[in-house]
């Protein structure tokens, strides 16, 4: 699963954030905050996956299917694939027992 924000729904969060900031600036990025926790938590709780971060590194790899998605170096993707695909059955194991 993709996810990405709709034009609309960017506009509606921005608008949002500008109207707090008015405000209270420190509210507004409390709230932009909040609304980023938020999309981590729902990508978190997605099929089996694992995330490969690091530098300008930052891909999630399936542990059902081992698509990726995120940007990665395709040489340095494809090492990692393949070493995924080598410890499936321990990333899954661990998969299970962070995420019951």
């Amino acid at each position: 699963m993709i996810l990405r924000w709709l034009p609309r729904a960017l506009r509606d969060r921005d608008a949002q954030i500008d109207y707090i900031a008015e405000r209270s600036p420190r509210a507004a990025i409390e709230h932009g905050d909040r609304i980023a926790r938020q999309i981590d938590t729902l990508l978190d709780h997605l099929p089996p996956h694992v995330h490969l971060v690091g530098g300008a590194v930052n891909v999630r790899i399936s542990l059902e299917t081992f698509q990726c998605v995120g940007y990665c170096p395709h040489d340095l993707l494809d090492e990692a694939v393949q070493w995924v695909k080598a410890h499936h059955a321990e990333l899954m194991e661990d998969w299970k027992k962070w995420h019951p």
